[in-house]
């Protein structure tokens, strides 16, 4: 009889040390032990770097992951396991996503480009135009016009083409050719891509038209806001522009940080034709960027013996972290009106948002997209949890 027990004990045993990390990971994520489950997941990822389901295991954890410095960290770890070049490009793409919402603008223009040029194709051009609008936010024009170029010579995706163009004519704005990207907008506005962008479009036209004083040209952006983006801070900014004197103009600088709202693949961005706001918003887009940690390997599994202890103590020290937060940051952006977008979605999807505003390094203000929590909530991993599931990306500010 005791060998019999025994020999059950060592089945036990066997089956414990052998299961799968990622069946492992499933249950604790079922029963919301989420740090159990990133940990687990994390070793399945190490173990397992030619899987079929890698990228897919590695982006799920991410987007599970309460922390988004360790969820970049993560990224940056895994992004050479896997031998596949589109695994690696969308590696690279994700890890840039997390970047540009922490702030740091110049990694995530680094990382977009190499993740399109990693994998060169039609799957990729999307990362190429999203480093060309921060490369247009930071300054450097040239390089931008460059990658829009292109975009709009190769892609087939209208969408991705018409959103090229449209840059393009922002950077003749910027560059003094008003009248130039003026006509560029009014084509765009009858693209075959559809509305696609049509309320940036429509208000950069009015701006446009309001500092050439062109009336026709104005009045049918303000008619088109009207018409069909009724709701839009865009027709709200052009109105209360239109109640003023013509000629008075619209203070927006033609910077394209909008992109950092998650609810779209390419949010709706403001602009202005003055030359003199681009090398304003290139000063207030750098206030922003602070260098991330250096990447880290990935966690060595915790023995069986221990985990569980290290696991308790890593919850409490969390739920003692977060017990502190003031609330939870989704967005850092450069210029007020882009802020107010994302508190907007945010608030359509049911989640309060307040903007913070911070200065940067050189002065100039940082607006941060905040929910705040309350003090003692204990509700603080549930409102992550939601984000995520809404796409939504945060972590904890104190």
């Amino acid at each position: 009889m005791k060998r019999i027990f025994s020999g059950l004990l060592l089945c036990a045993a066997f089956s414990w040390l052998c299961a799968d990390p990622q069946e492992t990971a499933l249950e604790k994520e079922k029963k919301g032990d989420i740090a159990g489950a990133v940990s687990s997941y994390a070793e399945w990822l190490k173990a397992n770097p030619s899987a079929p389901a890698f990228a897919e295991t590695l982006f799920h954890t991410v987007d599970i992951h309460p922390d988004l410095k360790q969820s970049i960290v993560l990224l940056e770890s895994c992004r050479n396991l896997n031998p596949s070049k589109a695994v690696q490009s969308a590696i690279m793409g994700k890890a840039a996503t997390l970047y540009e919402i922490s702030g740091d603008l110049l990694k995530a223009r680094e990382l977009y480009g190499r993740a399109y040029y990693e994998n060169p194709g039609e799957d990729t051009f999307p990362y190429l135009y999203r480093a060309a609008r921060l490369l247009f936010e930071l300054g450097e024009k040239e390089e931008s016009g460059n990658h829009a170029r292109l975009i709009t010579s190769l892609c087939k995706n209208p969408i991705t083409r018409k959103r090229a163009a449209f840059l393009l004519a922002r950077l003749e704005a910027a560059s003094g050719s008003l009248e130039s990207a003026l006509a560029a907008a009014l084509r765009l506005t009858g693209d075959p891509a559809g509305p696609a962008d049509n309320e940036s479009i429509y208000l950069f036209i009015f701006t446009l038209a309001d500092s050439l004083g062109k009336q026709p040209e104005r009045t049918l952006a303000l008619q088109g806001l009207a018409k069909d983006y009724p709701d839009s801070p865009e027709f709200r900014m052009a109105s209360h522009a239109a109640g003023r004197n013509s000629g008075g103009g619209v203070s927006l600088l033609p910077t394209p940080s909008t992109l950092l709202n998650p609810f779209a693949a390419f949010p709706a961005t403001s602009a202005t034709p003055a030359a003199s706001a681009t090398s304003a918003a290139a000063a207030s887009a750098t206030s922003a960027l602070s260098e991330p940690p250096p990447p880290a390997a990935l966690p060595s599994p915790a023995l069986p013996q221990t985990q569980a202890r290290q696991q308790t103590q890593a919850q409490q020290q969390t739920q003692a972290q977060e017990s502190r937060a003031k609330g939870v940051q989704t967005g850092s952006f450069s210029v007020r009106e882009n802020a107010e977008y994302m508190v907007r979605d945010l608030g359509a999807s049911g989640f309060a948002a307040e903007i913070l505003v911070a200065a940067g390094k050189t002065g100039n203000p940082v607006y941060k997209v905040i929910i705040p929590i309350e003090p003692d909530s204990g509700d603080v991993q549930n409102l992550l949890i939601r984000l995520k599931e809404k796409s939504v990306e945060g972590f904890l500010l104190f």
